[in-house]
């Protein structure tokens, strides 16, 4: 999976099931991986895309973690995203994010989201907004409840939004921003890298830099809404600068980041970056 942007139709409508079989085959995986426990007992995820369709939300994104271990690819972490039915055809709208798994390493948990559709990007909101359910022989009025709680907070995710707006930044402070979102995802470069020793990707004080390009004007703006969204997409979708260090560049080069193709990490790095923003929101 090269760029999570892709997981979505290209007007971000709803998902076919046939696409969604395609892209997170995991969600038809009924049963639970032999290698587990009789004590899990899996939560189905097409029941739950049912129950939430019940609800009025329709799949609009689906994507499934790699597995790099032959056959466990049918038990394997999966999200499928959700809009309700009557803001399909809004350019920002509130999701819900469903991610679960069938291989014992993960809880079902729903999270709270956004979509803005002028960059195809979905956020997802950090603390206080998700719940979880183990696999442990749980119920329909379960996740029916579960649903209810994560809905409850998409108007809170929403307000959130609308006073980072009127958050305005001054030039140190979209910085910092910067600076703290880029280690969710890099170290940073150690003072002493010049003899040859360090592997991997770092970032720097470019980086910072490249973090907080603007892909199209409409992002140019200085409120903690449009900073948030800048950084988020070049953190997600690749292109900040980083330094590499390989056995073929033990002195290091600079080079693009790769987009985030992992559904857990993707999710990580965004409740990340929503807290980050968040807590900015709190002190202004």
């Amino acid at each position: 999976m090269a760029d999570l942007i892709y997981t979505r139709r290209a007007d971000a409508q709803e998902l076919p099931m046939q696409r969604i079989a395609q892209l997170a085959p995991a969600v038809f995986t009924q049963g639970k991986n032999p290698e587990v426990t009789d004590r899990y007992a899996p939560v189905d995820t097409l029941k739950a895309v049912e129950i939430l369709r019940d609800f009025g939300y329709v799949p609009v994104q689906a994507a499934q973690k790699r597995s790099r271990k032959e056959g466990s690819s049918a038990y394997a972490q999966h999200m499928v995203a959700f809009a309700h039915n009557t803001t399909l055809r809004d350019a920002d709208r509130p999701e819900i994010i469903a991610y679960n798994s069938h291989n014992g390493k993960s809880s079902l948990k729903l999270f709270g989201g956004f979509f803005r559709g002028i960059c195809s990007n979905g956020l997802v909101a950090g603390e206080g907004f998700e719940g979880k359910l183990r696999h442990l022989h749980t119920t329909v009025s379960n996740f029916e409840d579960l649903i209810k709680e994560v809905a409850a907070t998409l108007p809170k995710i929403t307000d959130r939004i609308e006073k980072m707006k009127q958050v305005k930044l001054y030039k140190n402070d979209i910085l910092d921003f910067a600076y703290n979102a880029m280690t969710l995802r890099w170290e940073m470069l150690p003072e002493a890298h010049e003899d040859g020793s360090c592997r991997g990707a770092y970032a720097d004080t470019f980086t910072a830099h490249t973090l907080l390009s603007a892909r199209r004007y409409e992002d140019t703006d200085t409120d903690l809404w449009t900073v948030f969204n800048r950084v988020q997409e070049n953190m997600i979708r690749g292109g900040a600068e980083v330094v590499s260090f390989t056995d073929r560049n033990k002195y290091g080069k600079r080079r693009s980041a790769r987009p985030v193709g992992s559904v857990d990490e993707s999710i990580r790095v965004n409740r990340g970056l929503w807290n980050i923003a968040d807590d900015i929101l709190e002190v202004a």
